[in-house]
């Protein structure tokens, strides 16, 4: 057996082969992500060191997978950054408790850098964004020359505190940091069930977004116009930017999870949105395709409720059938209005959007 051989088999796994990246030799670091995740024309077979459930081959023997671990060093191989070995740590992380806000003590691992570049250091937030990660807000802090950001995804939490080099007191003067050079120190540890996964709506969203077009998560910036329990309309933008990489999209729950249901610059086609009962107010008008027309869905709502469609002017803010149970969209002078449709619901009913109404119950 030759010594990787040995090192495998005397820690408890079984050597085997496997297709892995081009540039990976034998008996590679399994515990890292990516020397084994290529496509299999960008891939040879190569030995490997099989350690079975819960454990992965360091390079020189059989460990247990730590999350953790496996999240700092692969941080440290992407950002090319020379960070000091990996320890174990403690360090607070601050979690809202309704209806207040405590500090909970993590244990996890850590290590740190020194005179690291600006660029280097923005490379570490780069990293957490594209691992799916998001920044939580109770969980930053700026001074002076020391700041702190705090990601978390799922279960585990980071925090990364950082700032400027070598400012510390001499004989009683202070001596200036180096231009362009910050000291780094990252920890991250598991939350114990303290720190629920709630995924917010917009993260949802972008995830699909960056998923349908194999974008970055940091690549893709949407705004939500309209948000009700199970729909969600809005805008995205992908970088670079420009009409080109802009549109609309229609999202809906389905069992209880965000599906995007419509994106785009064009017509929306009926058939995308009808299964999903969409607010008449939030897609007003589709495309049907076995007629050929446009399908005037506020316009029908209106109808069927006892209403009349026709012309008034309002803001110029407003769009085609707004809601004129509430006061305003109707009631700006003239010079700074423009002809919309309404729906004209006779005396003592408004149209809200969806329907006429009894004016008393909205």
């Amino acid at each position: 057996l030759t010594e990787k051989e040995q090192a495998c088999v005397s820690s408890g796994g079984q050597v085997s082969t496997s297709l892995c990246c081009k540039a990976t030799d034998d008996f590679p670091n399994l515990c890292l992500i990516g020397p084994c995740g290529c496509s299999p024309e960008n891939s040879h077979q190569v030995k490997i060191c099989d350690c079975g459930p819960d454990k992965c081959f360091n390079g020189s023997e059989c460990v247990s997978l730590d999350e953790v671990s496996v999240l700092l060093e692969d941080l440290e191989q992407k950002t090319g950054i020379d960070f000091s070995e990996i320890q174990p740590v403690e360090f607070k992380w601050v979690v809202k408790v309704d209806p207040k806000v405590e500090e909970v003590d993590i244990e996890g691992k850590g290590f740190e850098a020194k005179r690291i570049s600006s660029e280097q250091y923005d490379s570490i937030e780069s990293f957490f964004l594209d691992k799916g990660f998001e920044v939580d807000l109770y969980n930053i802090a700026d001074a002076t020359f020391v700041g702190l950001v705090g990601y978390k995804k799922d279960q585990i939490v980071c925090t990364v505190a950082g700032g400027a080099t070598g400012y510390k007191e001499a004989e009683g003067q202070w001596i200036p940091p180096e231009p362009d050079k910050n000291d780094v120190e990252v920890k991250c540890g598991k939350g114990s069930g303290l720190i629920e996964p709630v995924v917010s709506t917009e993260k949802a969203i972008k995830k699909l977004l960056a998923e349908k077009y194999n974008k970055k998560m940091a690549e893709v910036t949407i705004n939500i116009s309209q948000e009700t329990e199970n729909h969600v309309k809005g805008g995205v933008v992908f970088q670079p930017g420009g009409p080109e990489n802009s549109g609309m999209f229609l999202a809906a729950k389905e069992n209880g999870s965000w599906k995007l249901v419509h994106d785009g610059q064009g017509a929306i086609p009926c058939s995308d949105i009808e299964p999903y009962n969409f607010p008449v107010d939030m897609v007003i008008e589709c495309f049907d395709e076995e007629t050929g027309k446009v399908k005037d869905r506020a316009g029908e709502a209106c109808i069927n409720s006892g209403g009349e469609v026709t012309i008034s002017l309002c803001c110029k803010a407003t769009s085609d059938y707004p809601n004129l149970c509430l006061v305003g969209p109707c009631g700006c002078s003239p010079e700074n209005s423009h002809q919309v449709k309404i729906c004209d619901c006779g005396e003592d009913k408004c149209f809200n959007g969806e329907q006429c109404i009894d004016v008393s119950s909205e």
